[in-house]
């Protein structure tokens, strides 16, 4: 039996029992497989692998997701586009603030300061009114979602591959 030298090492063949009786070399004398003994069959090997692939591939994935979540957000609740923090802190703050804006009873002119940057990266804490508050929350809630929606066509994608090499080349982009 051949395996190719790249997908495999003694670590692996040791886990199946197996001992490489000799490596198959090319015409530049690089690795291409091993001879091993006893003669294996690893087709049941190579669905573990693939559900472990797939499994490792959609924890990155959900790290991305929440990377992603929690790297901030466009919006133009100030008439421009503006960039919001979206760390955990800053979405209790941000949902605290749109709760506030909803509250009966609210004076005229009412405002809250919300952190923010500018097309510049100018980051302060600029008065936002109830509509404006409620639209930065508005845009954070649909920034989430998207991430989440992003996340479950890759999850998807990695569930619905057939092998290794297809599910390493899902990555979130």
């Amino acid at each position: 039996m051949k395996l190719n030298g790249t997908d495999w090492d003694d670590a692996i063949l040791h886990a199946l029992g197996a001992t490489m009786v000799s490596e198959i070399r090319d015409e530049n004398d690089a690795i291409t497989g091993y001879e091993v003994e006893p003669d294996i069959d690893v087709s049941s090997y190579q669905e573990r692998a693939l559900s472990m692939a797939k499994a490792d591939r959609i924890d990155i994935l959900n790290g991305a997701c929440a990377a992603a979540i929690l790297g901030g957000f466009q919006s133009s609740a100030l008439g421009s586009s503006y960039s919001y923090p979206s760390a955990i802190k800053d979405q209790i703050n941000l949902m605290g603030s749109v709760t506030d804006s909803l509250l009966p009873d609210l004076p005229n002119g009412w405002t809250t300061p919300f952190w923010c940057a500018d097309k510049d990266g100018i980051w302060a804490f600029r008065s936002h009114d109830g509509v404006q508050i409620q639209q930065a929350g508005a845009d954070g809630k649909a920034h989430v979602i998207d991430c989440q929606k992003k996340l479950a066509q890759l999850t998807d994608a990695v569930n619905a591959s057939a092998s290794l090499d297809a599910v390493a080349a899902i990555i979130w982009a």
